[in-house]
């Protein structure tokens, strides 16, 4: 037996979900496959976003699954396992997977910085802020992990740009986002923005590179090296840059 449950569709993507949405119901079609008279019945959803109720049209033959799923979303990527029993002693178990992305409240362009491993100067980079719907928020404060580094915020009527300065002197080894610049913001769900800085021996493409990688998101940004440590951080006031300069944790080491 292949299958004994066909889905329409297979499975169901939710394409893009605002934050401010209050919900979303689809009704998904199941029919009866290669096997014997179906009886589905949902076990459990993994998940916690999505509530199903099965709908009984023809026994045996054909049901509907209403799916509604609703807040709080998640960060990024929304992914609902539903388990469901097929009712044929054959093949018991059946599952139908509920997929979504939740743009992120704040995103970056690029999407982290770059600097060299050996500066013989001091060296700057920067990127560029993305607010979803183009809605500027509010950034309270900005750190760096980077030891004798400094952020400044620069806002040119509705652009806004963080710029990431470093003395001269070696990173030690490549880094991988185990530093990071740190933006605070006015938003009660999605308070922070890791930003990984990237050191590096050799040109790169950045176009080429970001093509390659996933975009920064709030709070998960990066899952290399220790959290952020507390920093000595200024409050951003309106129409005025800020700098920042933070200490690296002690109990980490640069370039590890």
């Amino acid at each position: 037996m292949r299958s004994p449950l066909t889905f329409n569709p297979i499975r169901l993507n939710l394409g893009n979900i605002e934050r401010e949405d209050v919900g979303v119901t689809k009704v998904v079609e199941i029919r009866r496959g290669d096997g014997g008279p179906i009886k589905p019945e949902v076990v459990t959803t993994r998940g916690l976003h999505s509530a199903v109720m099965m709908r009984e049209i023809e026994p045996g033959e054909h049901y509907e699954m209403v799916i509604s799923t609703s807040p709080p979303w998640p960060s990024g990527r929304l992914s609902d396992y539903i388990r469901i029993t097929t009712g044929v002693p054959e093949s018991p178990d059946a599952s139908y997977l509920v997929t979504g992305t939740i743009p992120p409240r704040l995103s970056t362009s690029p999407r982290f910085f770059t600097l060299p491993v050996e500066r013989a100067e001091e060296t700057t980079d920067s990127v560029e802020l993305v607010w979803s719907k183009n809605l500027p928020g509010k950034v309270t404060t900005v750190v760096t992990t980077i030891e004798g580094g400094s952020v400044n915020v620069k806002e040119e009527g509705s652009k806004q740009t963080i710029v990431l300065t470093v003395p001269a002197g070696s990173a030690g080894v490549q880094s991988r986002g185990r530093e990071q610049v740190v933006v605070h913001i006015e938003d009660e769900k999605e308070p922070t923005l890791r930003i990984p800085v990237l050191f590096r021996d050799r040109p790169y493409n950045r176009s080429t590179w970001q093509g390659r990688h996933p975009a920064v998101k709030p709070e998960d940004a990066t899952t290399h090296g220790p959290p952020a440590a507390p920093a000595a951080a200024t409050e951003v006031k309106p129409g005025q840059p800020t700098e920042a300069k933070a200490r690296q944790n002690p109990e980490s080491k640069p370039g590890k």
